[in-house]
């Protein structure tokens, strides 16, 4: 790059450094802006396994409730058949002493 600058200096002289200036100036920025872009991508890319992950973490969580739910539900279920069925046998009985007396 600093021959460009010395073969358009010794060529043109100052005239032809402030004419080429523009030029290097865009490439510059360009190159910039190319690192920018990507460390843009690869931090977006990062939030974007970090909220994978979390949403992740969270459907596991809501599966163990759920499974938890289900189970608490189910002993309930069979507390419940359990107590009815003795319910029954009770009324069975008050009934048989109800007809004696």
């Amino acid at each position: 790059m600093d021959e460009l600058f010395t073969l358009i200096y010794k060529s043109y002289g100052l005239v032809g450094i402030l004419v080429i200036s523009p030029v290097v100036a865009c490439i510059y920025i360009w190159r910039e802006n190319k690192a920018l872009h990507l460390a843009t991508a690869r931090q977006i890319a990062a939030s974007h396994e970090r909220v994978a992950s979390a949403l992740q973490q969270r459907v596991t969580d809501a599966q163990s409730i759920t499974n938890k739910l289900v189970e608490i539900v189910s002993e309930q279920a069979a507390v419940n058949k359990e107590t009815n069925l003795a319910l029954d046998r009770l009324e069975t009985k008050l009934a048989v002493l109800k007809v004696r007396s």
